[in-house]
């Protein structure tokens, strides 16, 4: 819409005038999106292009990503995509859809998106059925080191905030105060199935090392969570207790998680501002 309105050599100003006007503007490209989740890291790997340009078509000159886990909200990963691309998304939900949606921009300015839906573990995946209830702790810069079980999880929480019982003169009774800290912790345990390095399994389908889970108990600072519940959280890893087994391949680990702050975090790969 353009309004305007004009002024005397009096300095006396006219009535608003309005009008409406419609431009079309040349569609960018089509824009294509595929992706797959990967077991091995619990990240889900996208790789983004376009069609050639059709007729009355222009080419694509950036594209935005954006995920959203079930019926959640929007979150944008990346906002200045070139294309082609391949982009990582490292810390998808391992339960329920992964929908990713990709908005191609042209120069004109003008956009056209396109869906994709990636399963989580719990739903159809490649690994077949039985893959449900992974469990991944991931640490580092960028949380690349990752670690997984899935043999027999079991996984209890708990959650508090401050309180005190305070006596005051005056009252037979204490008084309820209350803080605003809180406090949320899963303690997690399971039995590891990992791989036996002569049987040449694909080494995917078995569980993190005994000594992969030592190492995260000596090196992790803040680690990222999830589990077959759909829980995703950052938090503070405890110590790490495995109990090696008899065989070889077979042992026992648990540990315990405190959740912690992560306002304002940026996960690497990606733009995502935690909590989403």
């Amino acid at each position: 819409r353009v309004e305007v309105r004009a002024q005397s050599s009096a300095g006396l100003w006219s009535q608003w005038v309005s009008q409406d006007t419609v431009v079309d503007l040349p569609m960018p490209a089509e824009p294509t999106v595929a992706g797959e989740y990967d077991l091995c890291s619990g990240t889900v790997v996208l790789q983004l292009a376009s069609l050639p340009p059709g007729a009355g078509e222009v080419p694509i000159t950036h594209m935005v990503l954006e995920r959203r886990i079930g019926s959640g909200e929007w979150v944008i990963l990346a906002d200045s995509l070139p294309v082609p691309t391949t982009f990582v998304d490292t810390l998808p939900s391992t339960v329920g859809a992964n929908e990713y949606r990709v908005t191609a921009w042209s120069g004109a300015p003008s956009w056209r998106t396109t869906t994709l839906v990636v399963n989580g573990l719990d739903g159809p995946n490649p690994y077949g059925g039985g893959d449900g209830l992974w469990v991944f702790l991931s640490y580092g810069a960028g949380f690349e080191h990752v670690l997984r079980f899935r043999g027999d999880p079991d996984l209890s929480s708990s959650t508090g905030r401050t309180r005190r019982a305070q006596h005051f003169a005056g009252r037979p009774e204490p008084v309820l105060l209350m803080g605003d800290n809180t406090t949320y912790e899963v303690d997690v345990s399971g039995s590891l199935f990992y791989e036996d390095p002569c049987n040449g399994d694909d080494p995917c389908r078995y569980d993190s090392a005994p000594r992969e889970w030592e190492e995260a108990g000596r090196r992790a600072g803040m680690v990222a969570y999830r589990d077959f519940h759909g829980r995703r959280f950052f938090a503070m890893l405890g110590a790490v207790k495995v109990d090696h087994g008899v065989p070889v391949g077979h042992a026992k680990v648990s540990f315990t998680l405190t959740q912690v702050d992560s306002r304002g975090l940026r996960v690497a790969g990606g733009g995502e501002v935690w909590p989403s």
